[in-house]
């Protein structure tokens, strides 16, 4: 089915295109956070030896 079929079309694919960025920022945002605290744990590890 084409876009054109759709009067509309357009604005969902814009809001899945949208809704999709959102994820990626805050799976990037998850990411960072983790390798943040993975490199706290490390650095109290070695802080105690």
């Amino acid at each position: 089915m084409y876009l054109a079929d759709h009067p509309d079309g357009f604005k969902h694919h814009s809001t899945d295109f949208r809704l999709l960025r959102e994820r990626d920022e805050q799976q990037s945002l998850n990411d960072y956070l983790d390798d943040k605290a993975i490199m706290k744990a490390n650095n109290e590890a070695r802080a105690k030896e």
